[in-house]
């Protein structure tokens, strides 16, 4: 019997643009349940509202772990609705228990876009004595399907040509789950709560979902990939798709990995098949910080990728976090000054914040990392960078050291025009 299923995204107050990126995985659930015969609509609550009880059967509702607090307020404005409420995404996957209170009929952990396994998320919500779930992680994606595209209009993602001056508008994928990797702050890889095994979408299905983009009209696509580089040869075959529809593009992008699979020379390579945006996690220029969260690069990686994507015309945007393990004035001086005189064209600066399913919250006690408070649902409210607070400390530097050095290095990055977007 065909069932009619609310997709809904909680309020994104941690992000200064929530806006920007769709939440894929709700897409890829929403075409797995449409090729059931389902009925399925999305609603992102920045901006649409909650629906009304009656007009849908079930409320698939994802959540990460800063969203809790807009998760729980659903929760509360939906209690007395013959709606069932599903409780899904990385928060649910990583730390169950954190949302047994919440207030939702089922709360499912796992891969829920899987045919088998959403068909037992859909069997269990007619049991009403089952309220949690655990779904199987399945070897391959050959199994998967494009997701839904018909909702990306409500999002407005841009990257710049350097080449050009192009604005480009692009629409957001995901084409490997997983990450090989261990870094200690991450909740996806080896170390972390969700997929620890690098898997991939099927060449044809990767092809519709190129042609699909551009047919709506968009120039560029976002890669969210954690380790697009993980895979050569697999990589130049999906670069050549992305050149064949002439689709320019952006990803995540490790420097080791490039290091590794021919530097420069490579980079040129997907330069030349439309790479136009890099995002690089820096995390520190204090090698020693790198090291005590397992990050596996080198700050000469990093400065050697920024210098290259100089000379080849490629935006390159770097990411720091301040208050990891270890973190003392000496290390932030050492970020400070590796941005000042490198100047990367794009900049992210915020703080350790810690989440479910990572090695820096679960076992916190193998770090330099001492909790002085626990963040209550709100911490993550503000949506600006600027206003972040720890709550964190490490044996060189205070809760309060880090907010006030934080704040130091924040002002001394603007005032000397670096780029914090």
């Amino acid at each position: 019997m065909s069932k009619k299923v609310a997709l809904i995204v909680p309020k994104s107050t941690f992000l200064e643009s929530p806006m920007t990126w769709t939440f894929l995985g709700l897409n890829y659930i929403g075409a797995r349940l449409e090729s059931f015969g389902h009925e399925v609509e999305h609603y992102d609550l920045n901006i649409d509202q909650i629906p009304l009880d009656g007009v849908y059967d079930y409320f698939f509702v994802t959540a990460t772990s800063p969203q809790i607090y807009e998760v729980r307020q659903i929760a509360l404005k939906t209690k007395n609705y013959k709606t069932k409420r599903v409780l899904g995404g990385s928060m649910a996957w990583t730390s169950p228990g954190s949302c047994k209170d919440l207030g939702y009929d089922l709360i499912v952990s796992g891969e829920a876009d899987h045919p088998d396994n959403l068909k037992l998320v859909l069997d269990t919500l007619q049991n009403n004595d089952v309220k949690q779930i655990a779904l199987p992680t399945h070897r391959d994606l050959e199994w998967s399907i494009p997701p839904i595209r018909r909702w990306d209009y409500k999002y407005k993602a841009w990257t710049k040509d350097l080449l050009n001056g192009d604005i480009l508008r692009m629409s957001s994928v995901y084409w490997t789950r997983g990450c090989s990797f261990s870094c200690a702050f991450c909740e996806v890889g080896r170390l972390g709560g969700l997929y620890n095994k690098v898997r991939y979408e099927p060449l044809d299905i990767i092809e519709k979902q190129i042609i699909e983009i551009k047919n709506n009209g968009y120039n560029a696509i976002g890669i969210y990939d954690d380790t697009i580089l993980i895979n050569k040869k697999r990589l130049i075959l999906v670069m050549e798709l992305l050149k064949k529809y002439d689709m320019r593009w952006r990803c995540f992008l490790r420097s080791d990995l490039l290091e590794k699979h021919g530097g420069k020379q490579f980079l040129e390579l997907m330069k030349n098949c439309g790479l136009r945006e890099i995002f690089v996690g820096v995390e520190s220029a204090s090698q020693r910080i790198k090291n005590n969260i397992y990050k596996d690069t080198t700050i000469k990686q990093d400065t050697n990728v920024l210098n290259w994507c100089k000379e080849l015309n490629i935006v390159c945007k770097t990411s720091f976090i301040i208050g990891l393990p270890g973190e003392s004035l000496e290390s932030i001086n050492e970020t400070r000054k590796w941005i000042l005189e490198n100047k990367p064209h794009r900049v992210q600066v915020g703080i350790l914040i810690p989440l479910y399913g990572t090695p820096l919250y679960n076992k916190p006690e193998l770090f330099d990392l001492k909790y002085e408070k626990q963040p209550d649902e709100k911490f993550f409210y503000s949506g600006k960078f600027e206003e972040m607070t720890s709550f964190v400390s490490t044996s060189f530097l205070s809760k309060e050291d880090i907010d006030r050095e934080y704040k130091k290095l924040y002002l001394d990055l603007k005032n000397n025009g670096i780029n914090l977007s």
